[in-house]
Parts: structure tokens; sequence; C-alpha cells
């Protein structure tokens, strides 16, 4: 903070990048000084750590994003709020806030870390009017507390079930039912088997259903031979397109374009 600016809470970010299941970010930021009358408007780093992991899988596998804080002082800090922040430059989808109550009720004892809040954010990162399958987005969380103000803050690719295969890899696709296929009633759903991606006794198939870019319905996992049971009746008749992924890999294959028609 400049000498002689009151409040500002501009961040001077330090970034440490990490890539796998659980992708985390951490960003210490400077704080004002205390809130009461009496404490002196100069800058006072945050003894605090915030970490945004994101876990899951993306919007048909699960998405978590579980905020970590850290208290690095020698003294005990009282969490008092936490706000997150979602923002993208897709153009399909729109920044927002969290509609979350952001009260915290935390106090930590030195070098004590808690995770204080976990979200499901798919209603508005997946979903119109505000997200869509596939955008990209980077989450921050600002926590205030006794101490001081705190950030920490992630970004995550897609949010759908995987990347696209590259080529030359091996690719899970619908073999059940084929392309042009005309769905009703209770369809059998059947994906190849893709091993590999260091998943061999443990690997497993999911299946999608995609109307557009919009995943309508996944399977549950499915083992070497297993069919889902999609219930087409539960959806208008029209154009769609099934599509499967291997755990490990992650993989999206090419879709198979159906239509449902009861």
């Amino acid at each position: 903070m400049m000498p002689g600016t009151a409040r500002d809470r501009s961040p001077d970010p330090r970034v440490r990048r990490g890539r796998g299941s659980a992708v985390a970010l951490i960003l210490a930021l400077s704080g004002c000084g205390g809130e009461r009358p009496s404490a002196p408007e100069t800058a006072s780093a945050a003894p605090l750590v915030v970490t945004v992991d994101v876990l899951g899988e993306g919007c048909t596998a699960g998405l978590t994003l579980a905020t970590t804080v850290t208290n690095v002082s020698a003294s005990a800090v009282r969490l008092d709020r936490l706000t997150l922040a979602y923002a993208t430059e897709d153009a399909r989808c729109r920044s927002h806030r969290a509609p979350i109550d952001g009260t915290l009720a935390d106090v930590l004892a030195p070098g004590q870390a808690s995770v204080v809040h976990r979200i499901d954010p798919k209603g508005t990162l997946c979903e119109p009017p505000t997200g869509a399958f596939g955008c990209t987005w980077r989450v921050t969380a600002d926590v205030t507390s006794s101490a001081g103000a705190a950030s920490g803050s992630t970004a995550f690719e897609g949010a759908g079930p995987g990347r696209l295969a590259g080529s030359g890899e091996q690719q899970a696709v619908v073999l059940v039912p084929p392309a042009g296929a005309v769905l009703s009633g209770i369809a059998p759903v059947q994906p190849n088997f893709v091993e590999g991606c260091g998943n061999f006794i443990s690997a497993r198939m999911r299946v999608f259903l995609f109307r557009g870019t919009q995943v309508l319905a996944a399977s549950g996992p499915l083992d070497f031979g297993d069919s889902w049971r999609l219930d087409t009746t539960r959806f208008p008749d029209g154009a769609y397109a099934l599509g499967a992924i291997q755990n490990g890999c992650v993989v999206l294959g090419p879709l198979t374009p159906v239509s449902i028609r009861n």
C-alpha cells in the first residue's frame, strides 16, 4: 500500500501452480490495518494462506470447490467472512459471485489449517444462464478476518466430463446404439472398454447423453461388457448425442448422434 492510502485491499499475489485431480493455486494477499478506530491505517500482511481446491471431473462426474485457510501466525485468528467469485472470458458464460452465505465462525490456532467451505457449483458454472458445458473459470476466494484479509484463487479448464481425445490416443466410443439410431423407452447404451492411463483392473467407463453442448444425463461407472439403461422417456423427442470416457484417461471420444422418439 502506498503511504497515506486508506483501506487499500489491492492484491499482491504470489502464485504456485499445480495440476492433478485436485488443482490448487495459493496467493497470500496484503490486508488492511485493523478495523478498530485506533488501528493505524498502514499495510500489514495478513497471516493467512487461502487455498482453493477443485475436486472432481467436471459437470457430469462431480465438481466440488473446497476452500482451506491456514493460520501461519503465532496467534489465534478469527475468520469472519468468505466470498467466492467466478470469472470467465468465454462468451457463452458469465462472471458472477457464488450465491452463498459467507459467514464464518472459525477461530484458527497458530499453525492450524481448516477447510472452511465446500460447494458444488454445477448449478451456476455448468447450466444457463451463467454457465455452460466446457467453459474455463477462475474462482477467487476472499477471506476477511480479525488479522486482515487474504485471498486465494485457481483456474480450471472446462466444466465437462473430459478433454477431447488427441491424435493417436485410444478413444472411448459408444458401440450400442449405432450412429443415427432412433431411441425409445429404456435404451441400452454400451461403450467400448479402454485400458491404460494407469487403470487396468480398476478401469471403468462412463457414458453421457448430450443435447448440443449440454450434458443431460450420465451413467455410473461401467465395467467391461456393462450397459447403461437410458430412460429416454425423461427427455423430449429430438436430436441428441452419446459420448463416453474412461475414468483414468478422462478423454471424451467422438460423439454418436442419435434421436429420441417416444
